[in-house]
């Protein structure tokens, strides 16, 4: 924006107004106290939709054609035009606002634990499925983190966990989940995340020279 020479304009501009970067909350707070939100982000279509905030969804397609389904939001693409007219229905439009806020949120009733959790006790009432806790013999599992070092490295998953230790994550070093399996390499400076009881963490550091 700074090479086209709009960023002056934007902060110049009297009905505009340029924040920080807000936290997950605060943006919360903001978008629900709004009356239109323009957006090409995904999750604020979701957020919008449960918010019952009409959308104006700024790209030619979206992974949310729920939103677009029940009314709640509209398709603009990039077209300064229609963005201007989807922006100005949902303000002065009324019928509209009211679809907006009658419409069923698409993506659910935020009750998906309660029933799920009801179907499970249900289930373990009628003996459906078992369930029986794990046992620790040292107390509680521990989780805790570590670098793959030269031992580790060249070592498959089942190789390194042993009968010790559970690898329940893996990530790169420039932080992208790798998602374990048996048969899966471990490489040098990968960062392992794993489960197991205290005296197992310890064996496996030693194990390994970690």
């Amino acid at each position: 924006m700074e090479t086209f020479g709009l960023l002056k304009s934007l902060y110049t501009a009297k009905h505009i107004k340029i924040t920080d970067p807000l936290s997950y909350l605060d943006f919360l707070k903001l978008l629900d106290n709004s009356t239109v939100v323009a957006t090409d982000s995904g999750g604020v279509q979701e957020e919008a939709a449960t918010l019952k905030v009409p959308c104006v969804v700024l790209r030619d397609s979206t992974e949310r054609p729920e939103i677009i389904d029940e009314g709640i939001g509209v398709m603009a693409g990039v077209d300064p035009l229609k963005i201007e007219r989807c922006v100005s229905d949902f303000l002065y439009n009324s019928a509209l606002v009211e679809r907006v806020k009658s419409a069923p949120n698409p993506f659910g009733d935020g009750t998906a634990s309660i029933k799920i959790s009801e179907v499970l006790l249900n289930w373990l009432e009628e003996e459906k499925i078992a369930f029986t806790p794990p046992k620790f013999d040292s107390g509680a599992p521990v989780y805790t983190s570590f670098i793959v070092n030269k031992e580790l490295s060249g070592r498959t998953v089942k190789e390194a966990e042993g009968d010790l230790v559970k690898i329940i994550s893996i990530y790169e070093k420039n932080g992208s989940f790798v998602r374990p399996c048996p048969d899966l390499t471990l490489k040098s400076r990968q960062i392992i995340r794993v489960l197991g009881e205290k005296t197992s963490i310890n064996d496996f550091k030693k194990l390994w020279g970690l």
